[in-house]
């Protein structure tokens, strides 16, 4: 069974279609990353996938359970975690108490908002297991506020676990990172789809094309192509509607990425 599908995706706005016709599937242990150029219609799939706008066509699908319409919420309670495209982390608090939080949130163990999270020494623990996962285990005390641009990306991930998802949708977790601290984040999410299968949107062809086992190309809100990333660099139609023949796919396959 396969951990999400969507199927049959439309949205329109007035006469502009956005989204049409769309369908993705993740499996078990993959990462399926989708890639288009600005305004192919990816921000509205990836809203439309986790709830925050309803479809006017088509269904989006949990382990084998209808989730169309359920709200935001309710698709995180049954297990679809998310990061966004702009990180959304408590800058006053700390690396700890950002996972900390997340995890109590998650398993409701003694959710007072006027307890702190530091008298829950369970939850610190798995907090600071998930923090050393991601390699922050130096920075657990640290305000996140603090932190560099690649260390909120990392903490962002380790709240996103902590939510104990069973699909994972990344959009856009390298946006933003300098060149150094790419590699050990294309690092971080092969290890990650280990335990949760992943839905990656990244411009990062590099990203996308070490990481991902699938890939679907979105232009003007349809799917043009879906294959493995040696396919996707040869496609025709991709070359010709999204990149180019001298874009930055065929820059990406001469370096050997």
């Amino acid at each position: 069974m396969s951990a999400l599908v969507v199927d049959g995706l439309k949205k329109r706005y007035g006469g502009l279609t956005v989204t049409d016709d769309v369908s993705i599937t993740v499996e078990e242990g993959e990462i399926h990353a989708v890639i288009g150029p600005n305004g192919a219609g990816k921000t509205t799939l990836v809203k439309q996938i986790c709830g925050d706008v309803a479809p006017d066509e088509g269904s989006v699908s949990l382990y084998g359970r209808d989730v169309t319409h359920y709200s935001v919420h309710r698709r995180a309670q049954m297990g679809l975690g998310r990061t966004f495209q702009i990180t959304c982390l408590l800058e006053g608090f700390t690396v700890l108490e950002n996972v900390a939080t997340a995890l109590q949130a998650k398993r409701g163990s003694s959710f007072r908002f006027f307890r702190p999270v530091a008298t829950e020494r369970a939850l610190n623990d798995a907090a600071f297991a998930l923090i050393a996962r991601v390699g922050l285990a130096e920075r657990a005390g640290e305000r996140v506020a603090n932190l560099s641009h690649g260390e909120h990306r990392k903490l962002e991930l380790a709240v996103a676990l902590a939510t104990e998802p069973k699909v994972l949708l990344l959009d856009e977790p390298l946006a933003g990172t300098g060149p150094e601290e790419v590699e050990p984040l294309i690092v971080l999410l092969g290890e990650a789809r280990k335990s949760v299968p992943i839905l990656l949107i990244d411009h990062d062809m590099h990203a996308v094309f070490s990481l991902a086992h699938r890939v679907t190309v979105l232009v003007n809100g349809r799917v043009i192509a879906t294959g493995s990333p040696a396919e996707i660099r040869t496609n025709p139609a991709v070359l010709e509607a999204y990149l180019g023949e001298e874009g930055e796919l065929a820059h990406t396959e001469a370096a050997g990425a």
